[in-house]
């Protein structure tokens, strides 16, 4: 059975983008934020050190995906329905998640030397092993936390959150850089706890108990069964869709060494800004669509015009000039510029199929999003593994707008159909 909306979902569309320019300020500051510390830390860290950490972070970030355990898409879509059991589901997800991530987390540090000569020394630095380990689980909770305040509509606390960490963690570049990749990956770690406790405590105390006592007597909620199917479902095609891209930096690494993984991964963190805007829209999207699925068509047109006022500008200065805007890095990562401006261009098609997901995964189309991102996730790690544009990280990036634009043809006659009907 379908769960009834609360009543105060009629100004869904004006909660959608509330919580929209919440996660979007969010995006800016972390974005802002993130430029910044690579800026910074492109000056205080050597080259091979700042790729083999940066390598470390990618992985970090990578591990804590799957150990996600796809429970942030399912917090999204299902916090706004579960009434008086979100706490224990909310609880629940944070265990499962975090359990899985210790496992996950000492089996890479096991596994990682033997994958890579540049990442052997994790196994005889402690402070990097350690690092690693806490980073992954905290890195795990810590993302699941945006999406409960996202699905409570609480995204107002997102930015706070996030500009916080940022400025906690540039801030930890001094002391630490000395340390080289193990400083930099304990940049990201150290102030994970601290967050983690103050988001918490708002949630326990206020949060939740008061969407418990708004919605408990007015909607159904979902049953284990559909939440287990959704999450099991889904994971599939998050492993592409958010696996994927954190995989792309290893490639680089392996093939072309840190010092140019350094570069790769600079024009990632610029070109991601328009893509992280995209995907903040896209969960506000799910959240108001699990609210009320009957305007879900009229709020994802709305969403599209937002996404191509916003982006547009910032997606043509990156295109246009993409070594300008590298040239604040210093060094040579001006010399990404043609990384940069291929990235960049991947966001256009990774935009569309973004918005797809959000409509899918309201809609219960499940299967369909994993075959779209099946084959995008397939065709982009083979370009990149048969060194499509002659290889390196030039060609994991063409690889990666290659498989986008694969993904945004498939996804198009879906969207189309789903614009269709009425608001």
């Amino acid at each position: 059975m379908t769960a009834s909306a609360p009543p105060e979902t009629a100004a869904g569309d004006v909660i959608l983008f509330r919580s929209a320019r919440a996660l979007m300020a969010s995006t800016i500051a972390t974005a802002a934020l993130g430029v910044l510390y690579w800026v910074v830390a492109a000056r205080l860290v050597p080259a091979d050190e700042l790729g083999r950490g940066a390598a470390l972070v990618s992985t970090m970030v990578v591990l804590s995906t799957f150990a996600q355990l796809n429970l942030t898409g399912a917090l999204v879509r299902f916090v706004p329905v579960t009434g008086r059991h979100t706490r224990r589901f909310v609880l629940g997800a944070y265990l499962a998640s975090a359990a899985t991530g210790v496992v996950l987390a000492v089996a890479a540090v096991l596994v990682l030397p033997h994958v890579s000569d540049r990442l052997a020394f994790i196994r005889t630095d402690t402070a990097a092993a350690v690092g690693f380990c806490a980073g992954v689980t905290l890195w795990t909770v810590f993302n699941l936390q945006d999406a409960v305040l996202t699905g409570l509509r609480r995204a107002d606390w997102v930015p706070g959150e996030n500009a916080a960490y940022g400025v906690a963690k540039l801030l930890l570049l001094l002391p630490l850089a000395g340390l080289g990749a193990a400083g930099v990956l304990l940049t990201w770690v150290t102030p994970l706890p601290v967050v983690l406790a103050v988001v918490t405590v708002f949630l326990l105390r206020k949060a939740i108990p008061a969407h418990e006592r708004r919605t408990g007597s007015v909607v159904e909620p979902p049953t284990r069964n559909r939440i287990a199917h959704f999450v099991a479902v889904d994971y599939v095609g998050s492993v592409f869709s958010q696996g994927v891209p954190l995989v792309l930096p290893l490639i680089v690494v392996s093939r072309s060494g840190a010092a140019e993984n350094a570069r790769f991964y600079v024009a990632w963190v610029v070109a991601s800004g328009v893509l992280t805007l995209a995907a903040n829209v896209a969960t506000s999207l799910t959240v108001e669509g699990a609210h009320d699925e009957a305007a879900l068509a009229g709020l994802t047109r709305t969403v599209l015009r937002r996404v191509v006022v916003l982006g547009t500008p910032v997606l043509l200065v990156l295109v246009v000039v993409p070594a300008l805007v590298l040239r604040v890095f210093g060094g040579d990562y001006p010399d990404a510029a043609g990384i940069l401006r291929l990235l960049a261009l991947a966001a256009v098609p990774r935009t569309l199929v973004v918005v797809f997901a959000a409509v899918a995964r309201v809609r219960g189309h499940l299967w369909t999003l994993v075959l779209v991102e099946l084959v995008a996730g397939v065709a982009t790690l083979g370009l990149a593994a048969a060194g499509i544009g002659g290889g390196g990280a030039e060609g994991v990036a063409v690889a990666w707008l290659l498989g986008q634009l694969l993904a945004a043809v498939a996804v198009v006659p879906y969207m189309v159909r789903q614009l269709r009907v009425a608001p």
